[in-house]
């Protein structure tokens, strides 16, 4: 992230606030490079850091895509600068769980823990989308579990759609992407 050529790590964590915080450190001595934090106070998770090997904003510095805090009513999912730490996008979970319901009519829980990934698009030529595998998943509820990958544009976060996810496949396989078809 600071362009030293060392590879710099990436931080995340709740405060005694419960803000949600990442941090990109420093891979020399551990500095924080830039610290981004959001405003859903309430969530007592760490933000998921997701994938930082695309430079989504073209300035030459790999970009950050996380994500944070799901409920049924809280989280978000955010493009975040590599260069400044500021975001570039932000997706508010609740934009998910209703797009999920008029579509599916399932509610959507959560994000899976892994994966978020970024690809060159298959529709879009030069752009980019986001992948994140999100969930019905609840502890409580008798009802099977369904997976779906939500499909994001790179460029904006816009929400392209859903996918079914292959119930043969774990969420963490690396034969995931050869399995999506739009």
């Amino acid at each position: 992230f600071d362009q030293d050529g060392i590879p710099d790590q990436v931080s995340t964590f709740f405060d005694i606030y419960s803000f949600s915080n990442v941090l990109a450190l420093s891979g020399v001595d551990g500095q924080t490079i830039w610290k981004y934090s959001n405003d859903l106070q309430g969530v007592f998770e760490p933000y998921r850091p997701g994938n930082s090997n695309y430079d989504l904003t073209n300035d030459g510095i790999p970009d950050l895509i996380s994500a944070i805090g799901f409920s049924p009513t809280k989280g978000e999912i955010a493009c975040i600068n590599g260069s400044s730490g500021l975001p570039e996008w932000v997706v508010d979970w609740n934009d998910v769980v209703d797009l999920a319901k008029e579509k599916y009519g399932e509610q959507i829980y959560s994000a899976y823990d892994t994966p978020i990934w970024v690809s060159p698009s298959t529709e879009f030529p030069n752009s980019l989308e986001v992948f994140v595998t999100i969930t019905n998943y609840d502890p409580f509820s008798s009802m099977d579990e369904v997976r779906k990958i939500l499909r994001l544009s790179g460029d904006s976060g816009e929400i392209l759609g859903f996918v079914d996810f292959p119930r043969n496949l774990m969420p963490w396989s690396n034969e995931l992407t050869r399995h999506l078809q739009f």
